[in-house]
């Protein structure tokens, strides 16, 4: 059963959030090595640690590892939420959607039983309060749940109603692109992505928050991190075929640092569940496209 949200004190002046790790493990180290260096007192992940990556089972692990004897919070992301209905999805393996979602499928039997319960266990909120009295909410995508997220274009109107006006800094992750603004009295913060960002900078990305006399800071930090491996894991794990034809978008999305699956969506979804057109022919066709755009840009 979900925790929905959870509240905690911070005990000490350094906080680390992270979220997006999408089974890339070579990120995820990187990052917990600049963590480890840094040394906050409080670290949260936001979710999305599984699927649309190639090695779920060992960040997973990781994560509940740091949970267990770091102390980390360990949070529910759209991601895990994709796993879970693995359990029971609504189409089976001869309908046209099956390959869209075969990658979460592919991670569904990655993970044992275990695993799957303690996604099922994992908060979607969490409020934080610091010493002086700076309340912090944190969450995955937003106030209104694990899919509506807050992008770097969005206006202040239509991030008003996704946010807890009530609290000095709001953070977020979902959408792999960074951002730090102010909306009314509140510092919107969107960590961006540790294994998989989208803003055209291939480097993981996490948060630093920090307390300074009677304020806080805070901060995105960049790090380089070995991209060959991750591109390796992709072939050595099976994912990039037997996670179906949208694995390859996955894997162009690591190298362009873009999102490519959401504009896929939109562009070929309904025509796959009306029997128009196959995945793998939508998927070649996109690449396909893809690669043109690219050349028209050179």
């Amino acid at each position: 059963m979900t925790i929905d949200s959870i509240d905690l004190k911070l005990t000490g002046p350094r906080l680390a959030i992270l979220a997006d790790i999408h089974g890339n493990t070579a990120a995820l180290e990187r990052v917990e090595q600049d963590i480890d260096e840094w040394q906050p007192d409080t670290v949260i992940v936001l979710g999305d640690v599984v699927t649309r990556g190639p090695r779920p089972v060992e960040c997973l692990d990781r994560m509940l590892h740091r949970r267990d004897h770091d102390g980390w919070i360990l949070m529910r992301g759209n991601h895990e939420e994709y796993v879970l209905q693995c359990e029971s999805p609504p189409y089976g393996p001869d309908a046209p959607e099956y390959d869209v979602y075969r990658g979460a499928h592919w991670t569904y039997d990655k993970l044992s039983e275990s695993h799957r319960t303690e996604i099922g266990t994992l908060p979607i909120v969490c409020n934080l309060r610091g010493p002086e009295g700076t309340r912090i909410t944190a969450t995955h995508a937003s106030m209104t749940g694990l899919l509506e997220g807050i992008f770097p274009w969005s206006t202040t109107e239509e991030i008003r109603p996704l946010i807890d006006p009530t609290a000095n800094f709001f953070v977020v992750a979902h959408t792999h692109s960074a951002l730090d603004i102010v909306v009314d009295r509140t510092r919107v913060i969107n960590v961006g992505s540790v294994g998989l960002p989208f803003d055209l900078d291939q480097r993981a990305c996490y948060a630093r928050f920090e307390l300074q006399g009677d304020a806080w800071t805070a901060g995105l930090v960049r790090l380089d991190y070995d991209l060959e491996r991750a591109e390796r894991d992709f072939h050595t794990s099976g994912f990039l075929d037997e996670g179906g034809p949208l694995a390859r978008l996955v894997l162009d999305e690591l190298h362009s640092a873009e999102s490519r699956l959401f504009q896929w969506m939109q562009k070929y979804f309904a025509r796959v569940q009306a029997g128009e057109i196959d995945v793998q022919r939508a998927a070649d066709e996109f690449l396909r496209d893809v690669r043109h755009s690219r050349s028209d840009d050179e």
